[in-house]
C-alpha cells in the first residue's frame, strides 16, 4: 500500500503534468484550481512536507514573503476572491522533457536564462552547467546556436518550435489597465506580478510568458519600481506607481554619452553615463505625429502609464519612408546621440571678431574648411575698410587664433611669404603667384564638425578615413581628436562607422552616411611639372576680381 506521502505527491504531480503537457504549458496552478482536482488536505499536506513551491498573486494586498509558512492558513481564512497562491512542484528532476518545457515557455534561452526560470518555477538549484549538460544529451529535440561567431555564449530552442513573435506593442493597453486595478500594490517579485496578470484577468488574451515580456516592459518604462535601494539584492520586492496625474508626453528612449570639462576633473552636470540608455519625457508638441507617438499618448492619458518609445533611426538620418505610419518615436528637431555639444564656433574657438567667426563657419560648412584670405576680406569689408581688417587679423595671428597656410606656385616663395605673412598680411595679398588660406583654431569640435569634415572629403574625393580625418583636424584646425572622438562626432550627427572585415585596426575605418558613397580617393600626380600646373591653376582660381578693389 503506499504511503500518504507518495500518494499526496502522485495525485498533485499527475495534475500539474496535465497542464504541463499543453500548449502552450503551464507551470503553475493556482491553489484554488488545483483544488478542484486535487482534495485539499493532500495539498496542505504537501505544503507542510516542503514539497511544493509556491508564489503569492493577487489584486490586493498579496501575501508577503515572511509569511510564507503560513499561506495556505491565511488563504484559508481570508476567503477572499483578491489573492491567491501559484503552486509548483519543488525542485522537479532535471531531464530532457523539462528543458523542453521551459523552452517552450522562454522560446529562446540561453543556460543562465534557464537556470533563473527553473529556481522562480521551481526553486530549482541545478546550475548552468547542468542545463548545457542536459541539453547537449537533448540534440534531437533541442537546437544549440551561437550568439556570433567566436562568441562561447549560446542560444537554446525547441526543434519544433515554430511560434511567430509577439509585437508587444499590440497589448499595451490590456497591460496598463490590469496595473492601473493594482496600481500602489506591492508584489513579492516580477513572477508575483506577470502571474496575477495572467490569473486575475478574465480572458487573458496573450500566455503567461509573454505576461512576463509585458511586466519588463512596463519596468523599463518605470511604471513598475523595485524597492531594492542597490546595494541589498536579496529585496525582490516590486511596487505598481502610475503616474498620478496624466500630461500630454510620452517616455522616449534614446543613448547618452558623459563629457567633462576641459581640465578633466569636473562632469558635465546634464550628462550621463557613457552609452547608458536613458529614458526622457517628452511632450507631444515635440513630436511629429506617428503612429507610435499616437497609441503611446492614448495609452498615458487613459490609464496612467505606457511603454517606452524608441526613436526612428530613419527619421534620424531623414529617411524615413513610413511617415505617420511608423511605429517610432519622431522628433521636431532631430536628436543629437551624446554630450550637449554647442555648434558653431562662438564656443570652438577664441577668435574675438563675431563676423569672422561668421564668415569662417560659413564656409567649413560648405566643407571648405579652409577659406582664402581674399574671399575673406569680401565678406568682412560690408562694415569696415581694409586697414582694420588687417588689423584685426594680424591680432588674432598673434594670439595664435588662427592656422595659416600659403599656397605658392614654387616651394620657394611659398617658404618666404609662410613667414612673411605673419607679420604683415596685407604684403601676402600683392603678389598674384601666391593664395593665403585660413582656418581657425578650435579648441573643442563643435557640434556638426563631422559634417563639414564628410562636405569637404567629398568635394576633394578624399576617403574618411579615421587617419585622413584626425589629420585633416590637426592640420587645418590644430585639434587633436582621437580615434574614440571621431567616433562620437559621426554618431552625434547620424552617421555610422564602417570597420573592413571586423578590423581592431582603427586607422582603416571609415565615417559613413545614408545615401552618399565615396567612390574616388584623390592623390597627386607623380609629374612634377602638372603638380605645378595644378597649382598655379588653384591659386589663380583663389585670387579673384577681388585684388581691384584694393587698389591693385
Amino acid at each position: 500500500m503506499a504511503s500518504p506521502i507518495m500518494a499526496a505527491l502522485r495525485s498533485i504531480l499527475d495534475a500539474f503534468n496535465r497542464r504541463a503537457r499543453q500548449e502552450p504549458p503551464i507551470l503553475r496552478m493556482p491553489s484554488r484550481k488545483l483544488r478542484e482536482e486535487v482534495p485539499w488536505d493532500e495539498i496542505k499536506f504537501a505544503w507542510e512536507k516542503g514539497l511544493l513551491w509556491g508564489i503569492s498573486v493577487g489584486t490586493k494586498n498579496t501575501f508577503q514573503k515572511e509569511d510564507q509558512e503560513r499561506w495556505l492558513e491565511m488563504l484559508e481564512s481570508s476567503n477572499t476572491e483578491e489573492r491567491d497562491i501559484l503552486l509548483s512542484p519543488l525542485q522537479p528532476e532535471l531531464n530532457p522533457d523539462l528543458l523542453v518545457v521551459a523552452l517552450r515557455m522562454l522560446k529562446v534561452a540561453t543556460y543562465h536564462d534557464l537556470f533563473r526560470f527553473a529556481r522562480g518555477t521551481w526553486n530549482g538549484q541545478d546550475g548552468a552547467d547542468k542545463w548545457k549538460a542536459c541539453a547537449e544529451q537533448s540534440l534531437e529535440r533541442v537546437r544549440i546556436r551561437s550568439l556570433r561567431p567566436g562568441c562561447a555564449e549560446v542560444k537554446l530552442k525547441e526543434v519544433e518550435s515554430g511560434a511567430s513573435k509577439l509585437d508587444l506593442f499590440n497589448y499595451e493597453a490590456f497591460t496598463f489597465s490590469f496595473l492601473q486595478r493594482v496600481n500602489g500594490e506591492t508584489f513579492q517579485c516580477l513572477g508575483s506580478i506577470a502571474e496575477s496578470m495572467y490569473h486575475f484577468t478574465e480572458q487573458c488574451p496573450v500566455h503567461v510568458s509573454v505576461c512576463y515580456d509585458l511586466i519588463q516592459k512596463a519596468i523599463q518604462s518605470g511604471d513598475i519600481v523595485p524597492l531594492s535601494n542597490g546595494y541589498d539584492g536579496r529585496d525582490s520586492r516590486l511596487r505598481v506607481t502610475l503616474a498620478s496625474n496624466r500630461d500630454p508626453q510620452i517616455r522616449v528612449l534614446w543613448r547618452e554619452r558623459s563629457g567633462a570639462s576641459s581640465n578633466g576633473d569636473e562632469r558635465v552636470p546634464e550628462d550621463h553615463v557613457h552609452n547608458q540608455r536613458r529614458i526622457r519625457e517628452v511632450p507631444l508638441d515635440s513630436l511629429v505625429p506617428t503612429a507610435a507617438s499616437h497609441q503611446a499618448a492614448e495609452c498615458q492619458q487613459t490609464y496612467g502609464g505606457s511603454f517606452v518609445r524608441g526613436l526612428c533611426k530613419n527619421w534620424m538620418r531623414n529617411s524615413c519612408h513610413w511617415g505617420d505610419e511608423c511605429k517610432y518615436v519622431h522628433l521636431q528637431e532631430t536628436p543629437r546621440n551624446g554630450c550637449p555639444l554647442p555648434d558653431g564656433l562662438a564656443e570652438a574657438c577664441a577668435i574675438s571678431d563675431a563676423e569672422l567667426k561668421d564668415a569662417l563657419w560659413k564656409n567649413m560648412k560648405k566643407g571648405h574648411l579652409r577659406t582664402p584670405l581674399l574671399e575673406l576680406l569680401d565678406s568682412l569689408r560690408k562694415k569696415r575698410d581694409d586697414q582694420e581688417i588687417f588689423q584685426m587679423l594680424q591680432d588674432e595671428i598673434r594670439k595664435e587664433n588662427l592656422v595659416l597656410l600659403v599656397a605658392a606656385s614654387s616651394a620657394e616663395k611659398a617658404y618666404y611669404w609662410q613667414n612673411e605673412v605673419l607679420q604683415h598680411v596685407a604684403s601676402a595679398i600683392h603678389d598674384s603667384e601666391v593664395c593665403v588660406l585660413v582656418s581657425p583654431v578650435l579648441r573643442k569640435p563643435p557640434a556638426s564638425l563631422m559634417e563639414c569634415l564628410m562636405a569637404h572629403c567629398r568635394q576633394e574625393l578624399l576617403s574618411p578615413s579615421y587617419l585622413h580625418l584626425r589629420r585633416v583636424c590637426f592640420s587645418c584646425f590644430a585639434l587633436r581628436i582621437q580615434s574614440d572622438g571621431i567616433t562620437k562626432l559621426a554618431k552625434y550627427v547620424g552617421y555610422f562607422v564602417n570597420r573592413p572585415d571586423h578590423t581592431k585596426q582603427k586607422s582603416s575605418w571609415k565615417v559613413c552616411c545614408h545615401g552618399i558613397k565615396f567612390q574616388n580617393k584623390w592623390a597627386p600626380s607623380y609629374n612634377i611639372a602638372q603638380r605645378k600646373q595644378d597649382m598655379e591653376s588653384f591659386i589663380g582660381s583663389s585670387f579673384r576680381v577681388a585684388h581691384n578693389d584694393i587698389g591693385m
